[in-house]
């Protein structure tokens, strides 16, 4: 079926609360979950993962474990990246105002395509920035999100690379580093340092493929199965008073 951004992103500001998030996490988790599917980077398959697993536990928080300038790493506790995100990429551009490139990693961290979003938000203020991170078997394949500003707008693209198995060190294997930049070359320079030679993508969205399956997605509405459909409005059932007339009232918002 398909639906609206809004009445998703209505329907999953239920399915979180329902869940055990405070108004701003669980708004700002229906965005990241809502934007990444509409930029066409599967938001919703990687929201069924973290329902499946225990990436949502609310009585994990998150912790500093390292940090200096310009550099930080947090550990994320094996949380789903709707909950140890939250202020990663702020930090990110918080060190970057003292060099070159700001630096956060997040170990730990589950469902990390959905950073997305946190990203495009520092484009919109004018920062290059950028995600990557390592997946699949034994983590061979490398993914990486470059967000390009210009001038207000932020134009987002998606490359996947895949290695030799062995070829990635193990305490790389579990983080996921977001980066920013005033200077997009600074960023493109950091990537060159961090990352491995690159050979030819395995997948490659470009900004202008992005920013098409956004717009067509305001258009023609955002799909979601069936199954994945009914599964949320159950669990956003639990925020719904049993009666109309209580609902007239107000009850549960």
């Amino acid at each position: 079926m398909r639906v609206s951004r809004n009445e998703l992103i209505e329907l999953l500001k239920l399915v979180f609360e329902s869940l055990g998030f405070d108004q701003g996490d669980y708004e700002s988790a229906s965005q990241l979950v809502v934007c990444a599917e509409m930029w066409g980077l599967d938001g919703l398959e990687a929201l069924a993962e973290a329902l499946s697993g225990q990436g949502l536990q609310q009585h994990k928080t998150v912790r500093l474990i390292e940090e200096g300038q310009g550099v930080a790493v947090i550990d994320g506790r094996g949380l789903s990246s709707l909950l140890c995100l939250r202020s990663a990429a702020d930090l990110a551009y918080v060190k970057s105002l003292s060099v070159p490139v700001g630096q956060v990693a997040i170990v730990g961290c589950q469902q990390r395509i959905l950073v997305l979003q946190h990203l495009v938000n520092l484009g919109h203020r004018g920062i290059a920035c950028g995600a990557s991170w390592w997946d699949g078997v034994d983590y061979n394949s490398l993914h990486l999100l470059d967000v390009v500003p210009v001038n207000s707008d932020a134009r987002p693209s998606y490359r996947v690379y895949r290695f030799e198995l062995g070829e990635v060190e193990a305490a790389r294997a579990e983080q996921l580093f977001v980066y920013c930049s005033l200077s997009q070359q600074a960023v493109s320079d950091y990537q060159a340092q961090l990352l491995p030679a690159l050979g030819k993508p395995i997948k490659k969205i470009e900004a202008a493929e992005m920013q098409a399956n956004f717009e067509a997605s305001l258009v023609a509405g955002i799909l979601v199965e069936d199954v994945l459909w009914f599964d949320l409005v159950e669990l956003a059932a639990k925020m719904l008073v049993p009666t109309s007339i209580q609902s007239r009232l107000g009850a549960g918002e």
